[in-house]
C-alpha cells in the first residue's frame, strides 16, 4: 500500500506497536525531489524521515540511499554541541546509522546483474534512540543554549488525497545539520 497512508502510518507508529523493521528502497535517488508531483515539495523520503522518527525506540530503517533528515545522528548532533560549547545528551539526536557494504551491485541487485556496475552497494541502516526530539546545535539559538527538546515531526497538511504528513522538522531559529558523505565500513 501507501507509505503515505493515513493507516500505515498510524500502524507503524501506534503506541502499543512494538520494535519495527522498514526497508526502503529508495536506490539512486529516487524518493527525493523526482518523487514529487506537479507543485509539491514534499519528497517520500521526507515523509518516510518523519514517519521513522516516531517508531519505536529500537526500530531500524534500511535504505539504498542516504535520507535527508533535518538533524544529525546521536554522534554528529553531540560533537556539533560540544565544537560549540554545550553539552552532550543522550537525546541530542533520535537515530545512529551504520553504512554497510553489500558487495558489487553487478552480483548482488537484479537491476545491475550483468551490468558494468561493479562499485560496492552501500546500504545504510538507521536505528530509532532515545525519545521523538532532539537539541539544536547553534551556538546562538536560545533553544540550544537552555537545551531545550524539540519534537522530531511536524504536521503538513496538504490538500491531496492523503491529508496530512508527518515530516522531520528542524530548530525554529532556521538551523539545518549538513550531513557528511560517509564511505562504507562494513562487507557483508
Amino acid at each position: 500500500g501507501r507509505v503515505k497512508a493515513k493507516e500505515h502510518r498510524d500502524f507503524l507508529t501506534s503506541p502499543g506497536q512494538k520494535v519495527v523493521k522498514m526497508f526502503c528502497n529508495n536506490y539512486n535517488g529516487v524518493f527525493k525531489h523526482r518523487s514529487c508531483k506537479n507543485s509539491q515539495t514534499v519528497t517520500l523520503d521526507d515523509y518516510i524521515s518523519g514517519l521513522f522518527s516516531q517508531l519505536r525506540e529500537g526500530s531500524k530503517l534500511v535504505t539504498l540511499d542516504q535520507m535527508n533528515f533535518a538533524v544529525g545522528t546521536l554522534q554528529d548532533m553531540n560533537d556539533e554541541r560540544e565544537k560549540h560549547g554545550m553539552r552532550r545528551d543522550a537525546n541530542a539526536s533520535y537515530y545512529t546509522m551504520e553504512t554497510v557494504e553489500l558487495g558489487k551491485q553487478n552480483e548482488c541487485v537484479s537491476w545491475s546483474k550483468n551490468g558494468g556496475k561493479s562499485d560496492a552497494l552501500p546500504v545504510y541502516v538507521y536505528t530509532r534512540v532515545g525519545t521523538p526530539n532532539f537539541l539544536c546545535a547553534n551556538p546562538n539559538c536560545n533553544h540550544a543554549e537552555n537545551s531545550e527538546y524539540i519534537p522530531s515531526v511536524e504536521i503538513l497538511k496538504e490538500g491531496d488525497e492523503d491529508g496530512e504528513r508527518m515530516l522531520p522538522r528542524s530548530c525554529l531559529c532556521g538551523w539545518t545539520f549538513r550531513p557528511k558523505r560517509s564511505k562504507a565500513k562494513t562487507q557483508i
